[in-house]
């Protein structure tokens, strides 16, 4: 009897661990083998740790800290999520578990009282343990299913994260080993009923922080996307107006046109065919447009001729070939964000160094190469000039951008993988480099 209440008591554990592995079920790297095997091999270490607790008349609340260091090295195998959010996940876990483990064992000693031995728990305390246990797993199922996968895929405040895990893990800790076991104290009225105080305002505490986090992090990335819609804003009346300037200069051409035919008529009628010749030369040489056409796609030209305007206005040296068709088997969207985020980025470093004086404005130069092959694979590379090397963040992509984290060149590496692709990134002496290579079946 005494195995089967150590066994079932470990096993208490398992309700955490399920909630673990359900927040992670769409990042595991294998989902249903991987939770499977997890799940089999965590729940053996736990039965292994109720018969040595049995064996060496261990209370169960000093086999929690190796359980937990298990559990955080398995789930961090399996899980595509950093390995500080897994933690994170597996120490709001081991704290939760923690606080409930120790509120059963109040809970024996104030109902069986001095018959109670701490190595064990009896049944009321077993009963609150399972109990509150399925509870959470009840409240928190949908919402660690549904929300929380989503809300740890963003990407603002990645250290945060590095950090976040610490604060259940301590408070857990002291639970483990800062409150009293033992029997005689907390039979005293005073700390039986100080007990459920002490937790509840600890948990209230935690849950505040964790709502103040959350709070601070979705606010964060409402500003992200919110300054990224405003970007697409500026691309799209960019693109309206470079549309409404090639319809005025068409208007104009057709307005001029008629003054210019009827001066060659003229000439014509007059017999001079030499001057019409010679009229319609000079036409063809003096009327074309200054207006640069950098590729044939509608979405990509304007976008090219905006960043690529700022760049030669603040006194690049350009250097641009962008052999992209019309139709091209590359989505659209994913195009305008690599091209333009490399190209703003591009822009804004020329346009950085050249106010701050680093560099002349004849030394500024951007370098872009865009060749589209075989009609799905698209080899984009762009060099500008650069004086000072870009940051790099916890994670090591390149920040360009002031108060961007990095985001524009994940955009840029993200928009890439989801066409088979690949982005590089590099910086050597002064000259900041991308590579991108895009590949989409055609189907």
């Amino acid at each position: 009897m005494e195995y089967l209440f150590a066994i079932s008591e470990q096993l208490s554990a398992v309700p955490w661990m399920i909630l673990c592995v359900l927040a992670c079920w769409d990042h595991l790297r294998w989902p249903k083998r991987g939770a499977v095997a997890f799940c089999i091999a965590y729940t053996a270490w736990l039965a292994l740790c109720g018969v040595l607790c049995v064996n060496f008349d261990w209370s169960t609340n000093y086999t929690l800290v190796p359980s937990f260091l298990g559990a955080s090295f398995l789930l961090i195998r399996i899980s595509r999520f950093s390995k500080w959010k897994t933690l994170w996940l597996i120490s709001t876990g081991f704290y939760l578990a923690a606080t409930i483990c120790y509120l059963s064992l109040a809970v024996d000693v104030q109902t069986v009282g001095d018959t109670f031995s701490t190595s064990r728990l009896a049944w009321p305390g077993m009963a609150t343990q399972w109990g509150l246990g399925t509870l959470f797993v009840l409240i928190l199922w949908r919402p660690l299913r549904k929300r929380l996968p989503d809300f740890l895929e963003e990407e603002s405040y990645d250290n945060f994260w590095h950090y976040a895990w610490l604060l259940p893990a301590l408070n857990a800790l002291v639970i483990v080993f800062c409150m009293p076991v033992d029997t005689t104290t907390l039979l005293v009225r005073r700390i039986g009923l100080l007990v459920p105080l002490i937790l509840g305002t600890q948990f209230i505490l935690v849950g505040l922080a964790y709502a103040l986090a959350a709070r601070l992090i979705i606010q964060s990335n409402e500003r992200i996307r919110e300054a990224e819609n405003n970007r697409q804003l500026t691309v799209a009346l960019q693109q309206a107006r470079y549309q409404q300037a090639r319809i005025d200069d068409a208007r104009r051409a057709r307005h001029d046109l008629r003054h210019h035919v009827r001066a060659v008529i003229s000439l014509l009628h007059g017999g001079d065919q030499s001057s019409a010749v010679e009229y319609l030369r000079r036409l063809d040489s003096g009327e074309q447009s200054d207006r640069i056409i950098y590729c044939e796609n509608a979405a990509i030209d304007p976008i090219a001729a905006y960043y690529l305007g700022r760049a030669k206005a603040a006194g690049a040296r350009l250097d641009v070939r962008l052999d992209i068709p019309k139709a091209v088997a590359i989505p659209g969207i994913d195009l305008v964000v690599i091209i333009g985020n490399v190209l703003e980025n591009a822009a804004q470093m020329v346009e950085r160094d050249v106010e701050t004086g680093r560099l002349l404005r004849d030394g500024a130069f951007v370098t872009a190469k865009a060749q589209l092959i075989n009609g799905s694979m698209l080899v984009f590379t762009c060099d500008n000039s650069c004086t000072v090397a870009p940051r790099q963040n916890k994670a090591g992509d390149f920040v360009t951008s002031a108060g961007d984290n990095g985001l524009g060149l994940a955009s840029v590496r993200d928009a890439a993988g989801r066409n088979g692709g690949i982005a590089q990134f590099g910086y050597s002496q002064g000259v900041f480099s991308c590579s991108i290579v895009v590949q989409r079946a055609q189907g």
